[in-house]
């Protein structure tokens, strides 16, 4: 199954987001609802940050930047993180 989102956070620091993608990240890979149901399958996510205005410079060039960088992701092996190096 492959499903694509995308979660904003306004006035949040590069750091502050990493923060939330990871935890968002462990609990789809923890699954504990599904173990608790005897449900056993492996969920994982790649997740591509971009940051305004220092990624893109409007809306439709974020949302590009946050695409690339989402592919890198699984391109590196799925389950991974990935943005612009500062």
């Amino acid at each position: 199954m492959f499903l694509k989102a995308l979660r904003l956070f306004p006035e949040q620091s590069m750091e502050r987001a990493l923060l939330k993608v990871e935890r968002i990240r462990d609990g789809l890979t923890s699954a504990q609802r599904l173990r608790d149901e005897n449900i056993n399958v492996k969920l994982t996510a790649s997740f591509g940050i971009a940051t305004f205005p220092h990624d893109a410079k409007d809306k439709r060039g974020l949302l590009v930047e946050t695409d690339r960088f989402m592919y890198q992701s699984k391109e590196r092996g799925k389950n991974q993180m990935s943005r612009r190096e500062r």
